[in-house]
């Protein structure tokens, strides 16, 4: 008979001929080791295969075994390995072993740059790169898509002008893609006074910063399309003017080309009705603020101008966010808040109006139950994820908090939802724009903390969730 396998990992070997399974904890290195090698060495040895369990990447470069890092996980989960490939004089080596891998919850960190505030973090669509601001300056900072750390390359735009605070502009500086590449778009103070919108692209090491926008009024709140396969960048934003119905302006879009060609769309609602582009392409959602329609989502499309009303069902929408979702085939799927406090999902069915599937409340008995900033995203399993902010005050800036907490939620409805926060768990404590990414391991998740000195801090977020 063949040696017994085993596995080994840290500095412990664990021996499994009679034992069902073993735990390890979620990142650990993990050692399958083979019995003996082939008596004969032209027999090729035996291969680890993988019967169960999320996917990971076995390393079996060395005849004796095989390595891999123990997953990332979102709960407790079983992976089963099976050895193939045996000689018949080691029949009697027992063949499969079952790995235990234990979810340790989410890791919480402060990324401080050298004692600053870093606010207001958006992370690069095509490559490892945070773009965010500090004391009225912009910077753009790598970082690893292993740890989530940031690099020690920070690049200051320093040839542009102080850019607005959030109070005034509404939103922090956000990256734009077309097929020529990405650029930064942000609020500014311009010449006359008023808020405008300016690009800064980067060539080399150097970055070219020009003025988009100009005129009488404020244009703010801008986000920017990310389309790579569209020849321009669109900005959809929301303007200061007194002839709207409500007397705060109008929610517009235009063509970075001719970015004073205001097209208007619908007037700003009083608490802001919100405004997202669908990603990787030229098409946005909104909220009727006015008209037959009003509170219901309106698609529209900045390439060919044509607008669509989406839904018909009861109730205001706040902050339409539409992707494709796996769970409906890869059909497009939006979700919007009701009430400022519920997630409502919608599905593309293929009728006039998208279909409400299910009804997201928040997790939380107490405490803050106001959602903001709601983002969906895509993990590597196929499951579609949002994160976001609850706050004890409907309000999208600091001063209007004084609670709040990062989550991620499932899609589902009903009590098998997956949801997990992910913050240190501190109450009281004003938490503000969760970000994802999918790092190598997992998801990562960066958002502000406002501490009570004035200093805003950067978290990060370990969530443990497969990326």
């Amino acid at each position: 008979m063949g040696i017994l396998s085993f596995i080994k990992f840290l500095s412990c070997c664990l021996f499994l001929g009679q034992i069902p399974g073993q735990e390890v904890t979620e990142g650990t290195i993990v050692e399958l080791h083979n019995p003996a090698p082939p008596s004969n060495e032209n027999d090729p040895p035996p291969i680890w295969v993988q019967l169960e369990g999320p996917y990971v990447d076995l390393d079996m470069r060395s005849p004796f075994g095989a390595v891999f890092a123990a997953p990332y996980v979102a709960e407790d989960t079983r992976l089963v390995f099976r050895l193939t490939g045996l000689n018949d004089d080691q029949s009697g080596v027992p063949r499969d072993v079952a790995i235990n891998v234990i979810d340790t919850g989410p890791v919480v960190r402060k990324l401080n740059i050298d004692g600053r505030s870093a606010l207001d973090p958006e992370l690069h669509p095509q490559s490892a790169e945070i773009v965010l601001q500090s004391a009225g300056h912009l910077y753009e900072i790598s970082y690893s898509p292993e740890s989530g750390e940031l690099g020690s390359q920070i690049s200051e735009l320093e040839s542009i002008a102080r850019v607005a605070s959030l109070t005034d502009a509404r939103n922090g500086p956000e990256y734009g893609v077309n097929t020529n590449g990405s650029a930064i778009y942000f609020n500014a103070t311009s010449d006359n006074g008023t808020l405008q919108f300016f690009e800064a692209r980067r060539f080399g090491g150097a970055y070219e910063v020009r003025q988009l926008s100009s005129g009488e009024f404020d244009r703010i709140n801008q986000l920017p399309s990310q389309n790579p396969t569209a020849l321009t960048t669109h900005l959809a934003y929301a303007t200061r003017e007194t002839d709207s119905p409500f007397g705060g302006g109008w929610i517009s879009y235009a063509d970075t080309t001719a970015p004073n060609a205001d097209i208007r769309v619908t007037p700003v609602r009083p608490g802001y009705a919100g405004f997202r582009w669908i990603r990787g392409t030229s098409k946005f959602l909104t909220t009727l603020a006015s008209g037959p329609d009003a509170g219901q989502v309106l698609l529209v499309d900045a390439e060919t101008g044509d607008q669509r009303v989406i839904t018909d069902d009861d109730g205001v929408k706040f902050d339409p966010y539409g992707w494709y979702a796996p769970e409906f085939g890869g059909n497009l799927a939006l979700h919007a808040t009701t009430d400022l406090s519920n997630l409502r999902i919608y599905r593309d069915s293929g009728a006039e109006f998208f279909e409400p599937v299910a009804e997201l409340d928040p997790p939380v008995r107490e405490g803050p139950r106001y959602v903001q900033s709601a983002e969906p995203f895509v993990a590597s399993d196929g499951r579609s994820f949002i994160s976001l902010t609850l706050k004890d005050n409907p309000g999208s800036v600091f001063s209007d908090v004084t609670n709040s907490q990062i989550w991620l939620y499932g899609i589902e409805d009903g009590p098998q939802r997956f949801t997990l926060r992910c913050d240190n768990g501190a109450a009281n404590v004003v938490r503000h724009e969760a970000e994802v990414v999918s790092g190598t391991d997992q998801i990562l998740v960066y958002y502000n903390v406002l501490q009570p000195s004035g200093l805003i801090d950067l978290m990060l977020c370990a969530s443990g969730l497969p990326p």
